[in-house]
Formats: C-alpha cells, sequence, structure tokens
C-alpha cells in the first residue's frame, strides 16, 4: 500500500497522526514491515528530526544519519547527568536547531548555556526545571537576545521558571506562551 502513495503525503500521514514527541524508538519497528517501509521511513529526513540526547548514543548517531541536514528537535538534559552528550553537541549542531527542550535542575549550568550558545534558526523553547526541595523553581532575569533571534521566536514554554513580563515582552512574534508554575513554591 505504501508503495501506492506519494511519499510526500505518506510523510504527512506519519507526522499528523503522531504528535511532536512520539517515540522515535517506534520507527525501528516499523522498518520490519516490508523492504517498501523500510526504505520509506530511512529516507524521510522529517521522520528522523526528533533528537532526545537521553538516548544511547547509537541510536542518536542512527537519527542523524538519517535527518541529514533537516532542523532539528532536540531535548537534552542541560546538567548532563542523564544523558551520554554533553552540551558541546548541542552547541555543535546549534545552527541546525529549530526546537529545544533544556530539562536541568541546576540554575546556574542553565544559565551559563544559554547565555554563551546562539541559536539562530530556534523557533520553539522549552526549560523544564525538575524542581527539587532545595531548588522548587529556577529564575533567569533575561533570555540573552544572542541566545536565539527574538523575531524567530514563536512558542516558548517555562516549567518551574521564573521569568520577568519585561523578558517576554521583548518577544514580538511569539504566538504560543506557556508557564507552569503548578509545583513551584
Amino acid at each position: 500500500m505504501l508503495d501506492r502513495v506519494a511519499p510526500e503525503v505518506a510523510t504527512d500521514i506519519f507526522l499528523y497522526t503522531e504528535d511532536d514527541d512520539y517515540n522515535m524508538t517506534e520507527l525501528l519497528g516499523w522498518r520490519l514491515v516490508s523492504p517498501g517501509w523500510k526504505s520509506f521511513i530511512e529516507g524521510v529526513p522529517r521522520l528522523w528530526r526528533n533528537i532526545s540526547l537521553l538516548k544511547s548514543p547509537r541510536f542518536v548517531k542512527f537519527q542523524m544519519k538519517h535527518a541529514k541536514s533537516i532542523g532539528l528537535n532536540v531535548c537534552m538534559d542541560v546538567d548532563g547527568r542523564a544523558t551520554r552528550y554533553g552540551q558541546q553537541w548541542v552547541v555543535e549542531r546549534r545552527k541546525q536547531i529549530v526546537k529545544l527542550s533544556l530539562l536541568t535542575m541546576d540554575e546556574n549550568i542553565l544559565l551559563h548555556f544559554i547565555h554563551n550558545t546562539t541559536f539562530p534558526l530556534l523557533r520553539h523553547l522549552t526549560i523544564n526545571a525538575r524542581a527539587s526541595a532545595d531548588l522548587p523553581t529556577i529564575n533567569i532575569n533575561s533570555l540573552s537576545i544572542p541566545t536565539f533571534d527574538p523575531l524567530r521566536l514563536l512558542s516558548l514554554h517555562l516549567s518551574h521558571v521564573r521569568c520577568p513580563f519585561s523578558t517576554l515582552i521583548t518577544l514580538p512574534n511569539l504566538l504560543s506562551l506557556s508557564l507552569d508554575y503548578e509545583r513551584s513554591r
């Protein structure tokens, strides 16, 4: 059946039936359906663009091979506690990243990273501070303009992160803003 559908249509079906954060390892299983499915799935870079640096290095390398030079959606642990990749991996690919999700428990490491790294194509940014009893929220006094082009950023999600309103109003094209302080104190 897959061979009778235009590749662009089949790609859109895959992408529209899954949310942005679908389990990339499912693609490996779908490749086993038939040689046609394997060829299709491995040949569509958009299907491989969600890179979680929490996965094994072998899987990330496999994803990068198939994602080619398409814009990447990257999820990383800024602190490096739950990943085999460090910030250097992200810094080296920063010109390819359009969506970035940062997980952290360390305010200083996060602030150093976002104030010293430029993401010229970044359109979606998520910062998720994994709150602890010692640090229920992380405070960001400003989102450094060198970090991203404020005209490109379309969505911002902050979870357990406090950011002044004066910083948020500097983002003129922001279409989606999510502030989650549910467990913050």
